[in-house]
């Protein structure tokens, strides 16, 4: 899991930017890859897909995930 910030959203269309902590690279976010309601400068938790414009996240949560052991 990554770890970034929602740094654009329009809620109005569903949409956004998150910015990666690591790399800074910016990825695509849609409000259905997300578990609660997007907003700018929400700190979030995501996993990334390579797709056919760049990078979007996925599976995007407020809270890292437990690992299962």
């Amino acid at each position: 899991m990554r770890k970034g910030v929602v740094s654009y959203f329009n809620s109005g269309k569903g949409f956004g930017f998150i910015e990666d902590h690591e790399n800074g690279r910016r990825l695509f976010v849609h409000q259905s890859s997300a578990d609660l309601m997007l907003q700018e400068g929400l700190e979030v938790f995501f996993e990334s897909e390579r797709g056919p414009k760049g990078y979007t996240a996925v599976h995007v949560s407020g809270s890292k995930p437990q690992e299962i052991q």
